[in-house]
C-alpha cells in the first residue's frame, strides 16, 4: 500500500519493527511519537516498558529505556548548538520533560497554576518549541489535549507564562488540541494546533 502524493509517497511495509517483547504487562502498540533522528535512526515512543525505542532503517531494535511512561504520547525532537533532544508528554502520569537521547531528564514541566483546573484533569499530550536554530526565543508550548483542552506556554527555562484555549480567536474553543507544532518559514513563528475534536488545524 502506498500513500501521499508528488515527492511525498510512502510505502507500508508490514511487520517492519521487530518490536522487542515486554514483562510490564503493558502489549506494545498505541504508538503517538515517531521522529527521526539525524544518524537517521526512528525513533517510537509507546505505551510499553521500555517506552522509547530506536530503530535502524531495516527496523532492527538498537537500543531502548523508559519504564515510567504509563501514558506515553507526544515526542518532539529538538536541537540546541547541534545536540539532539527529545520533549516526552505522558497524559496518564502529567509527565512533560525534556531529556537526552539516552534518557536523561534535564527539564519537568509542571502544570501550571490555573483556575480551569479546579475542575478539569491535566493530561498533556504534545510539546512544541519556538526553536532558536529558526530563529525563535525557545518558548515552549504545551497541550493539554485529554484535560482541560488549553495550551500552556512557558520559557525556555520551564517557567509558566501564559495559557490559551481557542477562545481568542474567530475560529472558537479548542476541544481536544491533540499535537502542536511551529511553523517558522514565513519569518515570524505561527502555531499549528491539531484541534481534534473541531477536526480541524487551527493556526
Amino acid at each position: 500500500m502506498k500513500i501521499g502524493g508528488g515527492e511525498h509517497c510512502y510505502e507500508w511495509i508490514e511487520n517492519w519493527a521487530r518490536i522487542p517483547k515486554n514483562g510490564s504487562g503493558r502489549a506494545n502498540g498505541r504508538t503517538h511519537g515517531v521522529v527521526v533522528n539525524r544518524a537517521g535512526e526512528v525513533i517510537v515512543f509507546n505505551q510499553a516498558d521500555p517506552a522509547v525505542l530506536f530503530f535502524g532503517r531495516g527496523g532492527s531494535l538498537l537500543r531502548s529505556w523508559g519504564d515510567r511512561f504509563p501514558g506515553a504520547h507526544g515526542l518532539t525532537l529538538v536541537e540546541e548548538d547541534g545536540e539532539e533532544f527529545f520533549w516526552l508528554t505522558d497524559h496518564d502520569s502529567g509527565e512533560v520533560v525534556k531529556t537526552t537521547p539516552d534518557g536523561r531528564t534535564l527539564l519537568n514541566l509542571e502544570q501550571p497554576e490555573h483556575p480551569v483546573y479546579d475542575s478539569a484533569n491535566y493530561a498533556p499530550t504534545w510539546v512544541a518549541v519556538n526553536e532558536t536554530r529558526f530563529g525563535g526565543n525557545g518558548d515552549i508550548w504545551v497541550t493539554d489535549g485529554y484535560g482541560s483542552s488549553c495550551i500552556h506556554r512557558y520559557d525556555s527555562a520551564g517557567d509558566y507564562l501564559d495559557s490559551i484555549n481557542g477562545g481568542e480567536g474567530a475560529a472558537g474553543a479548542f476541544d481536544c488540541p491533540h499535537a502542536v507544532w511551529t511553523d517558522t518559514r514565513n519569518g515570524e513563528a505561527e502555531l499549528y494546533i491539531a484541534d481534534r475534536g473541531n477536526h480541524r488545524i487551527q493556526v
